[in-house]
């Protein structure tokens, strides 16, 4: 800046000029292009605002309406006027299966599409010429039905709660009950590694605990109702096979006088089994003993044998 002078030196001087001579039209400019500029950002801004309002909105309805429409869901019975005999045999007219009252039964399907049909028609799941002794499923009260043939599926879901309560629904909760459904289901060595026992909070969905253990607490839920016909589906697939000797072995020795069907392919299950019923095609092919079974059937041995080449890559988180 030259000293004395009005203006700066050099080009400097011109960037004066124009303020001080056209800044009133360089402050008007401004202002007009900055109040264009946020009209145009403004109404995208406020609809992109509006949509997400909205779509939260929607989201919650949807939400409420789910939640209406959950309470408003009541028990899912029918009538029947037929008692069920659960001293009676258990069959299925579609694949042929059989079992008699009282027998720890094992279904062996190289499908198992076709085992959880099965298991769903014995249930009462699906319609169906199933019959608990002469009686159809259908003919038999649904409370009635579900008291006393209860299926067990491996994604049966585990609600939140005390151990204990999760275990025993129906009340019958006390210590001798504990011990005996603990020993026969395998989940006593869960309870003592808990700090807490029986007294352990079990998250969602059983969210706190491994897949096997998980399957020990279906399991263990399941015995304890206590069930006359009890229909498990690959109850034990995700133990290793110490464990599942064990466990399947105690399942059947406490359940002496009830009938147990379960569906699985495993060799330590067929071994424990009363019967096996092999199912191909949907259809009984064969039954009897599983050493029986293997020396006698071609495809039986394979399919026991998949089994065991299948048993290193099993988890063992039993």
């Amino acid at each position: 800046m030259q000293r004395g002078g009005p203006y700066p030196a050099g080009p400097w001087r011109y960037l004066w000029w124009l303020i001080r001579g056209q800044g009133w039209r360089v402050l008007l400019g401004a202002l007009l292009g900055s109040t264009w500029m946020v009209g145009l950002a403004v109404p995208p801004l406020l609809l992109s605002l509006a949509v997400d309002d909205g779509l939260r909105r929607n989201h919650a309805l949807v939400a409420a309406q789910r939640t209406v429409d959950f309470l408003a869901i009541g028990p899912d019975q029918h009538p029947g006027d037929q008692r069920a005999d659960v001293a009676a045999t258990v069959s299925d007219p579609a694949s042929g299966l059989q079992v008699n009252h009282g027998e720890f039964a094992v279904v062996a399907a190289s499908d198992r599409r076709e085992a959880k049909a099965i298991l769903e028609r014995l249930a009462g799941l699906e319609p169906s010429d199933a019959r608990l002794g002469d009686t159809l499923l259908s003919d038999i009260d649904s409370e009635t039905l579900r008291a006393s043939v209860l299926p067990l599926e491996d994604n049966d879901f585990l609600f939140a709660g005390r151990l204990h309560e999760v275990i025993f629904t129906d009340g019958n909760d006390t210590a001798s009950a504990r011990e005996r459904i603990a020993v026969a289901s395998g989940i006593d060595e869960i309870v003592r590694g808990l700090d807490e026992g029986w007294d352990t909070v079990v998250r969602l969905r059983g969210a706190n605990f491994s897949g096997g253990q998980r399957q020990r607490l279906r399991l263990a839920r399941a015995m304890a109702a206590n069930p006359p016909v009890l229909l498990g589906l690959d109850p034990l697939s995700a133990v290793d096979a110490i464990t599942e000797t064990h466990v399947v072995h105690r399942v059947r020795d406490s359940r002496r006088g009830m009938t147990t069907v379960f569906f699985s392919d495993s060799a330590t299950v067929l071994d424990a089994a009363d019967v096996v019923h092999f199912v191909e095609d949907g259809r009984v092919v064969a039954s009897g003993r599983d050493r029986s079974l293997t020396a006698s059937h071609p495809a039986y041995r394979v399919l026991v044998a998949r089994d065991t080449l299948r048993e290193p890559r099993r988890r063992a988180d039993g």
